[in-house]
């Protein structure tokens, strides 16, 4: 995939990467869940629980990125917007893990919906768009690398 293409269907490839926010993660979880994260969080000393989650999260989600050669990695920490929801459904299933809260079986549907589409991310059958330089980067003549895998390794 090039800097600017188009899909089959004309819609645009490329577009800013996101972070993701602690205020994302919270539009993801029920409210009853977010309570019981805090009362659990604070309960076994684990204040940052959520910003960890987070942080893996997006960090498991570029892996598979990085697995197909035919992608381009945007900035660290960021991650294309239309995996931005699996990024979420996968963090909220390890907070409520790493806090010993056992995820409801929607939750755990959805974390193992968020796999399966990364898994399809990571065989090139689902395609990720192609990160924007800013325009001042742009001008410094930056671009992204494009990431080297030397070895995939299967949970």
């Amino acid at each position: 995939m090039g800097s600017h293409e188009e899909r089959p269907d004309g819609s645009d490839t490329t577009m800013a990467w996101i972070t993701l926010t602690e205020m994302d993660l919270a539009s993801t979880l029920a409210g009853p869940e977010i309570e019981k994260i805090k009362t659990a969080a604070l309960k076994i000393d684990q204040p940052n629980c959520v910003l960890e989650a987070l942080s893996e999260a997006v960090d498991e989600v570029r892996g598979y990125i990085a697995a197909c050669s035919r992608h381009v990695m945007g900035p660290e920490g960021t991650l294309p917007e239309r995996l931005k929801a699996a990024a979420l459904d996968i963090a909220a299933h390890r907070v409520l893990t790493r806090v010993m809260l056992l995820p409801n079986e929607a939750r755990k549907l959805r974390w193992e919906e968020a796999n399966r589409k990364l898994r399809d991310v990571a065989a090139g059958k689902m395609l990720v768009e192609d990160p924007i330089l800013s325009a001042a980067a742009a001008e410094q003549g930056a671009s992204f690398p494009s990431p080297v895998v030397t070895k995939r390794v299967d949970e």
